[in-house]
């Protein structure tokens, strides 16, 4: 048999999200979002554990898309897929860090209160 005549069709991600409130008050966000990164888009899921209250997790969920696009276009071209590979991975450190910083920097927030993050991002075919 010859594969000469497959064509290769791009994968289709799907998604889907249920919520489960633990507390009186949900403290917990969920983003599917996408950003552009030069030509390709870059997607993103992410799911925000907010502890002490909201105002974290309600934060991150807000400005993840816009600080990722933000930190990736400071990267600058890439020659190699492995230095736009590394260029991305140091392209979401920066992102949460700026993310923390941020919101970190906000008066009248409750020291109490914070997050735990699951993300994922697909990007071309990584």
């Amino acid at each position: 048999a010859t594969h000469a005549n497959l064509t290769m069709v791009p994968p289709t991600l799907c998604h889907s999200a249920s919520s489960y409130q633990a507390n009186k008050d949900n403290e917990d966000k969920l983003v599917v979002d996408s950003v552009q990164v030069e030509t390709e888009v870059m997607r993103l899921y992410a799911v925000f554990d907010g502890h002490g209250g909201a105002e974290c997790s309600d934060y991150m969920a807000r400005n993840l898309a816009s600080t990722l696009s933000e930190s990736s276009s400071s990267c600058p071209p890439c020659q190699t897929e492995e230095a736009e590979k590394k260029g991305i991975k140091d392209a979401v450190r920066s992102c949460f860090a700026l993310l923390d910083d941020r919101f970190l920097s906000q008066a009248n927030i409750k020291p109490t209160t914070g997050s735990c993050a699951l993300f994922a991002c697909f990007y071309k075919h990584w």
